[in-house]
Parts: C-alpha cells; structure tokens; sequence
C-alpha cells in the first residue's frame, strides 16, 4: 500500500485481488515499485509500433524516435509481433 501522508483522506478500494488494502494477506502490495497501468500500456505501444512497420512501412529509427524508445527495443517488439502474430 503506497504511504498517504497523514490527514489525507482516501477511499480503501483495494486492487482487483482483494477488495480492501488494509485486509490484504500479501506481504507486499502488488502495485510497490510499478505502474498498475504499465502492462496495458506497453501491450497498446507494441501494437501501435507493429503497426507503424507493418501499414506506414517506417524504419526502426522513425519509431523509436516516434514512442521516445531505444532502436533496440523496437527490434525487441517487432521479434516478438513476428513470433506472436
């Protein structure tokens, strides 16, 4: 659970594990160290860079330069479309 600062009133609505943060039997919440979102939104990036190769016909560069990304990690990305796909 992330350190609120005290006489900060917030709402316990939990994750999608358990219902309640303050009754959760996990040793370390879940979400300590990342963004919840950061899976969704990696998965919604590679789609769109697959896209850019695949419609557009864009470089490497281009879409690094494009999704602010290293040229290596749009090889990455587009390997594992290839495998995926």
């Amino acid at each position: 659970m992330a350190n609120i600062p005290e006489g900060v009133l917030s709402r316990d609505v939990g994750c999608d594990l358990f219902s309640s943060c303050l009754n959760c039997p996990l040793a370390r919440c879940r979400y300590d160290g990342r963004d919840p979102w950061s899976a969704r939104e990696r998965r919604r990036r590679d789609r769109a860079i697959a896209r850019a190769r695949q419609v557009e016909g864009a470089t490497t560069g281009e879409i690094a330069s494009r999704f602010q990304i290293s040229t290596r990690t749009v090889r990455r990305v587009l390997a594992a479309e290839r495998v995926a796909g």
